[in-house]
């Protein structure tokens, strides 16, 4: 039994009966699902499109261009020959012994006078010339040349010594004169040798060579050294040259005697 408020129309069926009527909004929506089932395939389409090549030009948001590291070749390294210095072998050069030689070197102090004689040649005048007078021969007075100091060494001397020690000893004795040949006062020896000796003393002591003198004792074995001597005042001051004095290894020359003499006044 139809319904009376239908107004689809029906269609007839083979035993005499009627089929309901297609209803018309059934179109629009194979309409709509075929619209989406065209755009599903092209979203796929363009998604698999942007997967194989994401810097196509129908990505809206493509990847990061990656930097390119540029990379320069630098030349290989040259060859270059740097020298290289062989030190030769040392060469030993014997050196050659050396023999000591002393050689004393005293001023002395030997005043030479200088005089030239005058000669007197005769000669025949002519008749009637006039003799001249007689000249008076002049004064000729001797030059000397004065040492610096008030003392000057006489030339050194070597004897044997006089004590009970004999051959075991060496030592030098210095003794100074005035200008009247006495004993000089006020006068001491500065005897050295760096830097084993250096002594001063007075020579108003006794010795074997006699008073007012000094002997300084070396050693209980002569041999040939050399030592530096030099009178000086009470104050220190030299007034003499600084002489130097060699020993002797020999037994008859085991004691050294030096001299000095006055050769002009002094204050």
């Amino acid at each position: 039994m139809a319904d009376k408020n239908s107004t689809a129309p029906r269609r007839p069926t083979a035993g005499g009966g009627e089929l309901p009527a297609r209803s018309r909004g059934s179109g629009c929506a194979d309409v709509i699902t075929a619209i989406f089932l065209i755009l599903t395939v092209g979203v796929v389409a363009y998604s698999i499109l942007l997967y194989a090549n994401p810097q196509s030009v129908l990505n809206p948001f493509p990847p990061a261009t990656p930097q390119v590291i540029l990379v320069i070749p630098t030349d290989p390294p040259t060859n270059t020959p740097t020298k290289t210095f062989t030190p030769l072998p040392a060469t030993y050069t014997p050196i050659p012994s050396l023999t000591p030689s002393f050689t004393a070197t005293i001023p002395t102090n030997t005043p030479t006078a200088s005089y030239t004689p005058v000669i007197a040649v005769a000669r025949t005048a002519p008749p009637g010339a006039t003799r001249p007078p007689a000249r008076t021969a002049a004064t000729v007075h001797p030059q000397y040349t004065l040492s610096q100091f008030p003392f000057t060494v006489n030339p050194v001397h070597y004897v044997a010594n006089t004590t009970k020690e004999g051959c075991n000893w060496q030592s030098i004795v210095i003794t100074a004169l005035d200008l009247e040949d006495k004993p000089a006062k006020g006068v001491v020896a500065h005897v050295s040798q760096p830097p084993n000796l250096d002594e001063y003393d007075p020579l108003n002591q006794h010795s074997q060579i006699g008073d007012n003198t000094f002997e300084v004792l070396l050693g209980s074995t002569p041999r040939d050294d050399q030592y530096t001597i030099q009178l000086v005042n009470r104050t220190g001051g030299p007034i003499s040259d600084l002489v130097t004095v060699p020993t002797k290894s020999a037994c008859d020359q085991n004691v050294v005697v030096v001299t000095f003499v006055q050769n002009h006044p002094y204050s």
